[in-house]
């Protein structure tokens, strides 16, 4: 994927862990959602020092911890 795609994505994550991390009341998931938010930050500035996201089988994103809400 050209790094125009990575870096909208990392942004676009930031934003959407930030939007979910403002209405979570569980301090379980609030702090996964902080976990994330530093990880997306980190791959933002710093792209070659940062692992990529693993896929799993169903496509979901490993190890997030967090089921979509909708």
């Amino acid at each position: 994927m050209p790094k125009r795609y990575d870096r909208f994505v990392h942004e676009e994550n930031i934003r959407r862990f930030e939007k979910r991390l403002e209405a979570e009341t569980d301090p379980d998931k609030r702090s996964i959602l902080r976990k994330l938010l530093a990880e997306e930050r980190k791959q933002l500035e710093h792209p070659a020092e940062a692992p990529r996201c693993e896929i799993g089988k169903t496509g979901q994103p490993v190890g997030t911890g967090l089921a979509e809400s909708t």
